[in-house]
């Protein structure tokens, strides 16, 4: 009987056939897809490969670099001992270090951790501003100090440093508060259009159903 009825039905057996063929065919395509991607992925990644090689090497080269200079400064240090107070000069770096990891760090710290509580995009201008004023008052603090001053000479920093740095201040204050409030305010319009869109919609989808 089976073998009366494939005789009788050949379609039905090609059709079978042929259904049977499908899975294997999509396999094999499938595989041959999955090579092609993987071939210009690698393709992709070897352009970045190739340029970490030359950027390890440009690190090297800076650390080399540096590692000379802070050997030739030593050695000026130790040679002019007479003129350079070897002695003092290690006293004022190791106070900077000191200063730097009990003073400076901790109010980065900090001020990082109370920034991050605003949301954005003010948060950005916050630590923007925050950074740059940090750097500037760091930067002036000494002739606010008034550290090189002579009463024999009034030419040595002879300005008000401290009103000075509450103007730079300010400044920065102020460009990050505009900065700020434009891109508040950018936000806040592109939140509301979608809603004005969808409100006179009146919900419905694009094709109307």
């Amino acid at each position: 009987m089976t073998g009366t009825g494939a005789g009788r039905d050949p379609a039905g057996a090609a059709r079978r056939g042929r259904a049977g063929e499908v899975p294997s065919q999509r396999a094999r395509a499938g595989v041959a897809s999955s090579q092609e991607g993987a071939a210009p992925s690698r393709e992709v990644a070897a352009p970045f490969q190739e340029r970490a090689a030359p950027s390890r090497a440009w690190r090297l080269a800076g650390y080399g670099a540096g590692a000379a200079l802070v050997v030739t400064g030593l050695a000026g240090l130790a040679a002019d001992a007479r003129h350079t107070h070897p002695f003092g000069w290690a006293l004022w770096f190791g106070g900077l270090i000191a200063a730097h990891d009990g003073i400076v760090a901790p109010l980065v710290v900090t001020a990082g951790v109370l920034a991050g509580r605003v949301r954005e995009p003010y948060r950005f201008w916050l630590r923007a501003a925050l950074a740059v004023g940090g750097v500037l008052a760091l930067v002036a603090l000494p002739m606010v100090l008034g550290i090189g001053r002579r009463p024999d000479n009034p030419s040595l920093l002879p300005l008000d440093y401290g009103r000075d740095l509450l103007v730079v201040l300010g400044a920065v204050a102020s460009a990050a508060a505009v900065a700020a409030l434009r891109d508040g305010r950018r936000g806040h319009r592109g939140r509301r259009l979608p809603r004005q869109g969808a409100g006179r919609g009146g919900g419905r989808s694009p094709t109307g159903r």
